[in-house]
This record gives C-alpha cells, structure tokens and sequence, in this order.
C-alpha cells in the first residue's frame, strides 16, 4: 500500500550504466545554517535512477532535478552536513552544494506517507528541514554506498 502511495521518479530519472554515483562540477555554495535529514522509512519501496544538482531549500539540503522540481533529501545514515565547507560527507566521500550528483538511487515519498505510516520512520532533523515540503526525495544509493534494506 505504502508503494502505491509512493510517488516514482518517471520523467526525472537518468540512465547510468553503473550503481556508483559520480559527483561533477564543484561549484560549492555557502549556506549558513542549511541542515540535513538522516535515516530510514520503514516499508518496501521501488528505487529509482536520481540525478541533480545538490542545492539547499529553506535551509535544507536538496536535489534540483533536470526538470527543476527540488526536493528536500533524506540521505542514509552517517550523513552528516558539514556548515563550513557547505558539504554533505559520509565515510564514503563528501558531496558540495552546488555539485551535480548521477548515478544515485532513491525515491520520491509524500509527507503524509510518512506521517500516516503505522511503523514510524526512523528519522533524524525531519523537523528542522523543510517543514512545508509535500514531497522528499529518499537516496538509499550515495556514491557507491548501499544502505541496508
């Protein structure tokens, strides 16, 4: 039910022929302030291609799609954002605002899926990102990371 209610990313998906992501044109851009969601939603979700420039929304950090729909990102575990190099870093590498990222996976997912959902997401600043945002991009495949399912 939750996957029916999950909105796909038909139209804004690229085809990469690799599961590592590829990070290109670092233009970081400074946002003081900007914050990151980390975690997981419970449920079984189709994964997509995502691709975009990493970009920060009321404070949030996001993903601008080609077809420029932004969409606040909730990053795997052990992302954390990084305010003096305007980053988003893990143990497997360092993405800058203003950085196209390919090659990712991930889904699109409505806040009243995850709000209505009847195991709760296991998130961490949901609150303080973005609190008007509809929709939420899910990234389960970062540069060559795999989060568990």
């Amino acid at each position: 039910m939750l996957l029916a209610t999950t909105i796909l990313l038909a139209g804004c998906v690229e085809s990469a022929d690799s599961d590592s992501a590829t990070v290109t044109d670092a233009n970081p851009t400074t946002v003081s302030g900007a914050r990151i969601i980390t975690g997981s939603i419970p449920g079984e979700y189709e994964y997509e291609d995502v691709a975009g420039t990493v970009t920060a929304v009321d404070g949030c950090v996001a993903l601008e799609l080609s077809d420029g729909a932004v969409y606040p990102i909730i990053w795997p575990l052990g992302y954390q954002y990084l305010p003096d190099e305007a980053s988003v870093s893990s143990a497997h590498g360092t993405v800058a605002l203003g950085e196209k990222l390919t090659e990712s996976r991930g889904y699109l997912i409505d806040r009243e899926v995850i709000d209505e959902s009847p195991e709760p997401a296991r998130l961490t600043g949901f609150d303080e990102c973005d609190s008007n945002a509809p929709t939420f991009l899910v990234l389960v495949n970062v540069e060559d990371f795999d989060t568990p399912e």
